[in-house]
């Protein structure tokens, strides 16, 4: 019998930490590709990559609430009304079918969060493993990776103190 999420025994956090973390960077160049093949009016394409994205994203976010403890011991605690939020603005995204509302949802919401998740726990789990030092290194790997993303963080943090 398959083990479900919320039967990993405490012993089992880091394993699926790692599995989060390894499933993350996937998921969101899934995203990613679903949000430019909509930009690229691609609908049929971005319509094709939506379940598989939905399970994943169902997936992480029940990964999310079980490796918890990991981000509150580094003091990130997981909002799980943030996730409810994010799954409810998704479901009212699809729901309308809107080719515009869709792709800017996963790129103005979901992006940063799952980015920012990611970043955080391949931190956590590099300083579980290695010197401080080898965290820089993961870092810019991660900016190389993903050079889309650190621009959408900085315009994401950029319209944040512009509200303020």
């Amino acid at each position: 019998m398959e083990k479900q999420m919320n039967q990993f025994e405490p012993l089992d956090i880091f394993t699926v930490s790692e599995s989060l973390c390894d499933y993350l960077g996937r998921l969101i160049e899934g995203i990613i590709k679903t949000i430019e093949a909509y930009r690229n009016e691609k609908y049929q394409e971005g319509r094709e990559n939506l379940p598989p994205m939905a399970e994943g994203l169902d997936w992480c976010f029940e990964a999310l609430i079980q490796t918890a403890p990991v981000f509150e011991k580094y003091g990130h605690a997981i909002d799980v009304d943030q996730l409810h939020n994010l799954a409810t603005q998704l479901y009212h995204a699809l729901k309308s079918k809107d080719v515009i509302h869709i792709p800017d949802t996963l790129e103005y919401e979901f992006l940063p969060f799952l980015v920012q998740k990611h970043i955080f726990l391949t931190s956590c789990l590099m300083m579980n493993r290695t010197e401080r030092h080898a965290l820089t290194e993961n870092m810019d790997a991660l900016t190389q990776r993903f050079p889309e993303l650190v621009e959408l963080m900085e315009a994401t943090d950029e319209n944040s103190e512009s509200e303020e």
